[in-house]
Parts: C-alpha cells; structure tokens; sequence
C-alpha cells in the first residue's frame, strides 16, 4: 500500500530542492509540478491560497492528485507551500500520510519573497512570521512527520537524506549527489546541493532585511527562561535558533525542534493593563498583530 508524504514548506524555503531530492527515489511518484499549479486545480488552489477560512472542494482536488499519481509506488508525493495551512483536511482525506515540515532561516525566506513577490520587508517578516507559527502547531499537532531545516539539508545533504529514509525506508535510494535545476538567486541554475543563505541575505541593499523587524539568533536555548534570554547572542558560526520581532509579538524557534516560544512585548502588556482600567467609551479598537493577518 502507498503512503501519502506532504512536504510542508513555505515558499521560498528550500521545498524545490527537498521535492527533487526525494523524487530522485525510484519509490516515489510526484506530480510534474505542485500540486496546486495542476491545470485542472489551479483556478481552485490558487484563488486565495493563504487564507484560512477559504474552503477548498478537498475531494475535487483528491480526485484529480490521484489520477496524476503512480500508485504502483511506494510514496505519493506533494509539496504545495499553503498546505502547511491545510493539514488538518489533509489528515481527513489522506491516508496514510506522512509529513516532512521544513523551514527555513527567516532572513533569506524574507528576501525570496521580497525578490520573487515585490513584497516590502514588513509584509515579507510578517508572512515568515506566520508560517514559522504554523509550523510550530504542524509539528506539535501532527504525528508522523520528521523536522527538518533547509540548513540542515544543505549543510549535510547525505545526512539529511538518511534521517528521511529512517522516518519513511522506501526513501533509502535517494541520490543525495546529484544535481537540480533550481531557480535561485542566481536565476535557475543546475547544480548540486548548495547552501544561498548568505548570498540571498547580502543581496538586498540598504540592509532591508535587517531592519524589517528580524533578528537572527544563533545560540542553543537551555535552562530556566530567564537564562534562555541572556543566552540569545549573535553566534554566525553556528546553526541555532532564530529570533522573529513583529511589531506585536516576537517568535523564538529553536532550529533542533522546532518548538516556538511565543512572547507578548513587554509595552503590549502594560498596555493592556491600562485598557482594563478604561472605561468602554475611553477605548480604542487596536489593529491584528501583523503576524495573524490573512495573507492573499
């Protein structure tokens, strides 16, 4: 019997490069692109894709995935970024079905966005912000999935790929070596796996990226909360964690596994304590954090 394997990626976040990877397994049927850019499903897929509460005909789209798929293969699989929002009808309607949620450093997902959408620093964080917190609820809610990172994954490409046939066997025949046509910042490009973060982070002017409300954190977190703190310092040699600042909340995720720390700013609660006291008339309706907007 098949099993299902959804990658859940944002765009811009290394999901090209994980979903030829894993089709270089002769076990594994995928679709000749994303799912949701299939020529009988894309006027669905693509009306409002980063909205919550837009209902999608989920038996429609199972229907035509599954005519596209080999089911003479040991793996299904499907990678379209807004289904990261969806897994809960993915759960509903695909059985079994295995996840793999990757993310990526928050600085070079805002310049792909910035770069590929025209989107501003503040919607690119803002929109990074939100989907490294639903990745977080992906890995706490869902139960066969693996935790990977885009830096882990061109870090060790080798490694990376044995963790992948651990969790699912029939992956065991990947070529971690081989080469992908990938668009880039370097335009498309065919080469091996190679790791653009830095190269994508420099390539913005002006230093827009780091002012557009992130910072990076590179530093493992351990002990008491208090201490946690104190240990958030810039370690650009490493691989740790990463530290998102919106205008209304900051996300702490740790790189090992994914667990999101989320804290109301300081001035947020004061705030509120203050607008407790008010009388109904005395209030003023305040704006959605940036990072819960819907994003079309």
């Amino acid at each position: 019997m098949s099993s299902y394997l959804f990658v859940l990626c944002p765009p811009y976040s290394g999901s090209t490069l994980l979903w030829k990877l894993l089709s270089t397994s002769d076990n594994v049927s995928a679709f000749p692109s994303e799912g949701q850019f299939l020529p009988e499903l894309e006027d669905i897929m693509r009306e409002s894709p980063w909205r919550r509460d837009h209902q999608l005909p989920r038996e429609k789209i199972k229907a035509v995935w599954e005519r596209y798929w080999d089911h003479d293969k040991a793996v299904l699989l499907e990678k379209s970024p807004p289904n990261l929002i969806r897994t809960a009808e993915i759960v509903e309607h695909f059985q079994p079905v295995k996840f793999v949620i990757m993310v990526r450093n928050p600085y070079a997902h805002a310049e792909g966005l910035m770069r590929r959408n025209g989107w501003p620093p503040q919607r690119a964080a803002n929109f990074s912000c939100m989907c490294l917190r639903t990745q977080w609820e992906n890995s706490q809610q869902l139960q066969d999935k693996l935790m990977l990172t885009y830096e882990q994954l061109v870090a060790d490409p080798a490694g990376a790929s044995q963790r992948m046939a651990a969790f699912l066997p029939p992956l065991s025949d990947m070529d971690a070596s081989a080469s992908f046509e990938v668009h880039s910042v370097d335009g498309t490009v065919d080469r091996p796996i190679t790791d653009l973060n830095a190269k994508k982070i420099a390539s913005r002017p002006n230093g827009e990226i780091a002012t557009s409300d992130f910072e990076l954190v590179d530093a493992p977190m351990s002990g008491p909360a208090d201490s946690r703190k104190r240990q958030l310092t810039h370690r650009p040699e490493r691989h740790g964690d990463y530290r998102l600042h919106g205008a209304k909340v900051k996300v702490i995720v740790r790189i090992e596994d994914l667990a999101v720390i989320t804290h109301m700013l300081k001035h947020l609660k004061q705030k509120e304590a203050l607008k407790a006291d008010m009388q109904p008339h005395e209030r003023r309706p305040e704006p959605a954090p940036p990072a819960m907007r819907r994003f079309d």
